[in-house]
């Protein structure tokens, strides 16, 4: 868990005078957990634990806990160990409105917590992609155009991922509160120039309000992140819906995808 610079530089202020502080002996070790389950996808879940701010940003794995996934109709999984501190499921897969508790044993410590996942209420419904000439000074301007149709009247909590040929290279959060329909403008400046046959997907994600928020937050503390959105380091105390004494979240997300080949 790294802890707010200018508290720890408080603490050095204020000690500084009398004694020199061990913020190792500040510092309380927590488990961090954080995973996903998303609409016909098994869950994925990360175990690691926080480290000092004096520590390297390695957050080390746990291994060996047990992690349960139950789902609405009562049925319970065993999430395989895939790596150090990384555990999946196989046999349950999400589904939309329904929703589904996770239950990690660590040592004597158990942590609980719920999601469910959300109907979809947007759907993507064509991508268009133009080159627009900037004449003076000369240039180029890439712009992806989303269009999209609104299939509920609901607030949608969303997040956008933007892929040239497989590689990430936007990934944004968006809320969309009323029923209009207007295209999302994404310019590509800082994305190179596009060929002829590059392969353009765009995937939304929606999620529950709880999590938008605190993937947001988590966005402002220029937190890592690795795949699969799983995220690394939460900043101190930004604990989502874990029942025990653990940071991080469990969330359920509908996922919706569409791809555009450039002519």
């Amino acid at each position: 868990m790294k802890y707010n610079f200018f508290i720890i530089s408080a603490l050095c202020l204020v000690f500084s005078c009398t004694s020199s502080v061990d913020l190792a002996e500040v510092f309380e070790e927590k488990i961090v957990i954080e995973g996903l389950i998303s609409e016909g996808n098994p869950a994925a879940i990360r175990l690691s634990k926080s480290v000092s701010a004096t520590a390297a940003d390695e957050f080390p794995g746990v291994e060996d806990a047990v992690v349960e996934l139950i789902d609405f109709e009562g049925n319970t999984e065993l999430l395989v160990e895939t790596d150090t501190g990384y555990y999946t499921g196989n046999t349950l897969k999400g589904q939309a409105g329904k929703d589904y508790q996770l239950v990690v044993s660590i040592g004597g410590e158990k942590f609980v917590a719920k999601a469910e996942i959300p109907f979809p209420t947007l759907e993507i419904t064509t991508l268009m992609f133009e080159n627009i000439q900037i004449p003076n000074p000369p240039f180029v301007n890439q712009i992806l155009f989303i269009n999209y149709q609104k299939v509920a009247n609901e607030v949608s909590y969303c997040r956008i991922f933007i892929y040239i040929n497989d590689i990430l290279y936007v990934k944004k959060l968006f809320k969309h509160e009323d029923d209009t329909e207007q295209p999302l403008i994404v310019p590509f400046n800082d994305i190179p120039p596009l060929q002829s046959n590059d392969v353009i997907r765009v995937e939304i994600e929606q999620m529950e309000e709880w999590l938008y928020n605190y993937l947001q937050n988590i966005e402002g503390n220029d937190s890592e992140e690795i795949i699969s959105g799983l995220l690394i380091g939460p900043p101190d105390n930004l604990s989502a819906n874990i029942d025990g004494d653990a940071l991080g979240y469990f969330g359920a997300t509908t996922n919706s995808f569409l791809e555009l080949v450039v002519p």
